[in-house]
Order: C-alpha cells, then sequence, then structure tokens
C-alpha cells in the first residue's frame, strides 16, 4: 500500500492570515495483512510502515524539508491494526506511536490516521446500481475536537467486480473547550467554529481488502478563542490536505 500526502497549513490571528506552513510531499509504503476473518464477515488486519520519505520540493525551506524527513523516517517499522466489517465500514484503527515524536508530527499522523478512515468504502445492504447514491453519519474526534461528519457516495462506474465511487464530506463541531497537554497554566482554548469539507473518488475490487486507488481532498478551517491573564485573542487555521493511496 502506497499512500502520497500533501498538506499546507495557514494560521489566522483575528482573521488575518499570520503564518503559512507549506509541506513537502510524503510518501509512505506499508504492508497489510489479513490475520482474521471472523463469523459475522469483520475482517481483522495489520499493517507495518516500511518506508517513509519526502519528495524533493524547491518551495520548501531545505531546513524544513530536513526537520520533516528526519520525523516521517521514524515511522519506518511502526506498525497498526485495523477492523473493517463486510459491508467495507471501519470499525477501529489504531497506530501504534512510540513516544518519539514532536506534537507536531503527532498531529500529522493522526490527521492521517482520520483519513485512513475515510478510505473505507461502505456499501449498502440492498442491491443498487450505477447512480445510487447513500449516507453514512459519523462522529470522529480529531485532535482533540469532536466531530460530526456525513459522507455521501455515489456508484457511477462497476465493471468486472469493480467499482468506482464518488465521495462528498462535510464536517462539522459545535463550540467546545480544547485539551492540550501543550498548554500553558491557566490558558484556555475555545474552539467557536470548525468547518470541514472533502471530495474525491475511490476504486474498489469488491473481492479486495483496500480500494485499488483512493483520491481525497480535505479543506478545513478552525476559529478558536484563547484566553490567560485576563487576555483574550482570536485565532484559527485553515488546512487543505490531499491523499492518495494505491494498493496492489
Amino acid at each position: 500500500m502506497t499512500t502520497i500526502v500533501k498538506m499546507d497549513v495557514v494560521t489566522l490571528v483575528e482573521g488575518q492570515p499570520w503564518r503559512q506552513i507549506k509541506m513537502p510531499e510524503i510518501v509512505m509504503q506499508a504492508e497489510m495483512v489479513i490475520t482474521q476473518v471472523d463469523a459475522n464477515g469483520d475482517i481483522h488486519s495489520e499493517f507495518t510502515y516500511t518506508d517513509a520519505q519526502i519528495k524533493p520540493d524547491p518551495t520548501v525551506p531545505p531546513d524544513a524539508i530536513a526537520g520533516i524527513s528526519a520525523e516521517i523516517k521514524k515511522l519506518v517499522g511502526i506498525s497498526g491494526s485495523s477492523i473493517v466489517d463486510n459491508r467495507g465500514q471501519v470499525k477501529s484503527t489504531k497506530l501504534n506511536l512510540p513516544e518519539r515524536f514532536n506534537p507536531n508530527t503527532e498531529q500529522l499522523f493522526a490527521r492521517m490516521l482520520k483519513s485512513f478512515d475515510r478510505i473505507a468504502s461502505p456499501v449498502p445492504a440492498e442491491a443498487v446500481g450505477i447512480g445510487a447514491k447513500w449516507q453514512v453519519s459519523a462522529a470522529p474526534k480529531l485532535n482533540g475536537i469532536n466531530l460530526t461528519q456525513q459522507t455521501t457516495y455515489e456508484l457511477v462506474k462497476f465493471q468486472n467486480n469493480v467499482a468506482t465511487l464518488e465521495v462528498a464530506i462535510q464536517q462539522q463541531a459545535p463550540s467546545q473547550e480544547m485539551t492540550s497537554p501543550g498548554l500553558p497554566g491557566g490558558a484556555t482554548v475555545t474552539m467557536k467554529s470548525f468547518q470541514g469539507q472533502g471530495t474525491g473518488q475511490i476504486t474498489m475490487q469488491m473481492d479486495g481488502a483496500m480500494p485499488v486507488t483512493s483520491n481525497i481532498d480535505l479543506v478545513s478551517q478552525t476559529e478558536m478563542n484563547a484566553r490567560r491573564n485576563g487576555q483574550s485573542a482570536n485565532f484559527g487555521t485553515e488546512i487543505s490536505m490531499q491523499m492518495t493511496i494505491q494498493s496492489n
């Protein structure tokens, strides 16, 4: 399984762009093994990352590439597991991260793991044909934010036991207090709003454990308020991420 991730982050202070972090393209290789199939059809699998590297990018400073590359290479050898039901719905995923990543890298991998959930292709229980649409609701937690997520799938092609699905994702979150071990003493952060949108396409072989290909583009906007020692400031982030997965 090859995973390619591209991410850009813009930090806003009082509604104005303050800093932009342009991430180089990350390419990861993983091997997956089916370890168990339950009587109810649940598929248990384990995966291990075998390679991770950064693609050269002249628009990213060399020192930033060197730092990110050093962190990404720590992914090699890390394992995880997942359980998927017989209709393609991810029931659980787990990534066994050691305590050797900085907080920013941990957040990146957490976001990637949630995106791994989104490559699932849950199909309806009923028989459907070309043009059929169905929705899947979820309530994921991402970087301490409790979300509601609605994903719409449309079957646009079916040939030789291979289905092609168009995907649309909508995410929202109510105002909520944020918790983070990195907050200084006496500081509180409230997330005022969160909106996320995504589109993509998944090609899946009906008797395969993983999609043949999956391409997902996600954009999210977060507004937050920080308070400490009687002072208050508004800030936010705009994050765009493109994720491609290919399996063979």
